[in-house]
């Protein structure tokens, strides 16, 4: 959210001085997105490069990483959007409801673990991260 500053966030403020870049997960539902991850943020370089390991492994979704097929409202560009703040800004990445196992696709699922297509995120965003190329800076 833009509503918190790291000037008046002490954590938040250690947080940002921390970290290089970052990805942040957040949920959305929305008619005609039902089956979309939408992945923003102003690191258009590692939303791509993270689009490319989702569509991988979650082949029956749309991964939007085009700003133009992402929603204004969702696109994560906002200067004080708090993924945006690190040296190195980052992703935002808005999930639909059945990647996050909570719609009746899912209604009998019992595990172990996470639901398939939860963990297939998650599988896809440890392949982007261990193989995004750009070393923490000095």
């Amino acid at each position: 959210s833009t509503r918190f500053d790291p000037a008046v966030s002490e954590r938040l403020r250690a947080f940002v001085d921390h970290v290089h870049t970052v990805i942040t997960i957040h949920g959305f539902g929305r008619r005609g997105y039902f089956t979309t991850l939408l992945v923003g943020g102003q690191n258009r370089e590692l939303a791509h490069h993270v689009g490319g390991h989702l569509r991988r492994r979650l082949p029956a979704y749309e991964i939007a990483t085009d700003l133009e097929r992402i929603p204004k409202e969702l696109q994560g560009l906002h200067p004080r959007n708090p993924v945006n703040l690190p040296t190195r800004q980052g992703v935002q990445i808005e999930l639909p409801p059945r990647v996050r196992g909570t719609t009746p696709l899912f209604w009998d699922w019992e595990g172990p673990g996470l639901t398939p297509h939860t963990q297939a995120l998650v599988d896809g965003l440890v392949d982007a991260v261990s193989t995004w190329p750009h070393p923490e800076p000095a």
